[in-house]
């Protein structure tokens, strides 16, 4: 039986709805500096597509697939290579995703759910902040929606080829720009097996993922040639080494980061913080009340889903192994083998976690109670909103160059820890082209104390940029700064924990206050 079609209301709320997530993910979009991944993504974008293949796995060792970085490059050659026209591309992947969070509600358990679950998704501060960020989040969470989408289409009305071949697409597209949606193609073979009870139609299954399979042949086999052809550049080595150690600057979740990732899924709290065990530095105590009544609120929300009788299709036990089994395997392989755990790799599971609160809706009898627990969740979202939209949550590098601008000449040197800070300072340094005529002698790594006396030695003027925003202990201390014998210090602080400090000889001064 094919789907119902929408109604007028539902045209016209879907809409509105729209309109109003598409203004809420471009306003402000510039106002924030683009950090060190963002304006890496501006190294793909001004490569060719072998290049950026090239860059992904035998430069830089990430395994990423390329399509989002495929996909980037001819965005950018259309609408050109500014913060605003980057980010727009993602921008566009998240409106996008709230009529499918609709339909996908709608088609599991009608059209109160799809109301509510699209409402709190539109309001999410955690999807419009990645909506707001030039890489491939969103672009995948939105792919991977819309495999679910189809993939229920296909499970409701007989496995149509017409949804079979819709949910291979979206499905493919998705493994071709992240590797994280294969846990969800297993939640739905686990759905498959263990759950519905078509086992009839397994053979069109078995042929959908056999083509999912052949499309994604051509990247992995790929990688395999090239891994086995004595071509393992650095990159490649890196890439090894990160699958065995994981990444540095992940910890180890607990039980807590666990949880609070589901808060930040729901409501968009901790979202700044690299570790979840604490709060983020932008957040104090009267967050961490707000974190606490989120969670009680996000219990009381899901309660109801845990009463619901199984309908037909079972879809609720579907939509809690969607949500579970992808979130415990990461958790699990995070916590005992290599560190992988963070939410924007499961950002998926928000717009999940939002279609279960509008089914628990639909099911409760206490429509006031659970409508205001509903709205509870709103104004937690639109007080980070609030927080998001006013304040500088990422690295102010473009402050850092307004600031440095009348302040370094021809033979100013710039020290930095690693390469990404270079590569950012020169992207906002190079954006004015008088400032560009302006040569710097950047250099990295500054890791010795030794290396900063010698060049300080070498230079008259010189900078150091350096940054405390990762994760450190519990309370992320600041940087030491090197004193150097015949040079006093002067440091100035940016958004998000990014410092300048300047050497200024003493001996100079003094000649100087002499010849006065």
């Amino acid at each position: 039986m094919p789907g119902r079609k929408l109604r007028g209301g539902e045209l016209v709320f879907l809409a509105a709805i729209t309109a109003i997530g598409a203004f809420l993910r471009f306003y402000r979009i510039g106002k924030e500096c683009l950090w060190f991944d963002e304006i890496a993504v501006i190294g793909y974008a001004s490569n060719s597509l072998s290049g950026i293949v090239e860059d992904l796995v035998f430069e830089l060792g990430m395994l990423f697939p390329p399509l989002y970085f495929f996909a980037i490059r001819i965005w950018v050659s259309l609408v050109g290579l500014g913060p605003v026209t980057l980010r727009s591309f993602s921008a566009l992947w998240g409106i996008a995703a709230i009529p499918l969070a609709y339909l996908l509600a709608r088609e599991m358990f009608g059209r109160k759910a799809a109301v509510v679950s699209t409402v709190l998704l539109t309001f999410s501060a955690f999807n419009i902040y990645y909506s707001q960020e030039a890489k491939m989040y969103a672009m995948w969470w939105t792919l991977v929606l819309a495999s679910n989408l189809f993939f229920v289409r296909a499970v409701k009305y007989g496995c149509r080829w017409p949804d079979i071949f819709l949910y291979v697409a979206a499905t493919a597209a998705a493994l071709w720009t992240h590797n994280f949606p294969a846990l969800v193609i297993l939640s739905q073979v686990i759905y498959l097996i263990t759950v519905s009870r078509q086992r009839d139609r397994a053979g069109r299954w078995i042929l959908a993922y056999a083509l999912v399979a052949l499309l994604c042949c051509p990247w992995v086999f790929y990688l395999l040639a090239r891994n086995l052809t004595a071509q393992r550049g650095a990159g490649m080595e890196g890439a090894m080494e990160l699958t065995r150690q994981g990444l540095e600057w992940i910890p180890r979740p607990t039980l807590k980061a666990f949880f609070n990732s589901f808060i930040t899924f729901a409501s968009g709290m901790k979202l700044y913080a690299y570790d979840l065990d604490t709060w983020s530095v932008a957040w104090h105590s009267p967050f961490h009340c707000a974190g606490r009544l989120c969670g009680l609120v996000l219990v009381m929300l899901l309660y109801p889903v845990f009463r619901a009788r199984p309908d037909k299709f079972r879809f609720p036990w579907f939509l809690a192994i969607l949500i579970l089994f992808p979130s415990v395997s990461v958790f699990l392989y995070s916590k005992f083998v290599r560190p992988l755990w963070h939410p924007r790799y499961l950002g998926f599971v928000s717009s999940l976690i939002f279609i279960a609160i509008g089914y628990g809706y639909r099911l409760s009898d206490r429509k006031l109670i659970y409508g205001t627990a509903v709205g509870i969740l709103l104004v937690l979202n639109i007080s980070v909103l609030n927080f998001y939209y006013s304040d500088r949550v990422k690295m102010g590098w473009d402050d850092l160059v307004v600031y440095l601008s009348p302040r370094v000449g021809s033979g100013t040197s710039v020290l930095f820890p690693y390469v990404e800070m270079k590569t950012s300072l020169e992207y906002y340094w190079n954006l004015d082209e008088e400032r560009r005529e302006v040569p710097l002698n950047l250099e990295y790594p500054y890791d010795e104390s030794g290396k900063i006396k010698m060049r300080v030695a070498d230079f008259n003027d010189v900078w150091l940029v350096q940054s405390y925003s990762m994760p450190r202990g519990r309370r992320r201390p600041l940087k030491t700064v090197v004193e150097v014998a015949g040079y006093r210090h002067e440091r100035m602080f940016f958004a998000n924990g990014l410092e300048a400090v300047h050497y200024v000889r003493e001996r100079a001064d003094r000649d100087a206050a002499e010849e006065k």
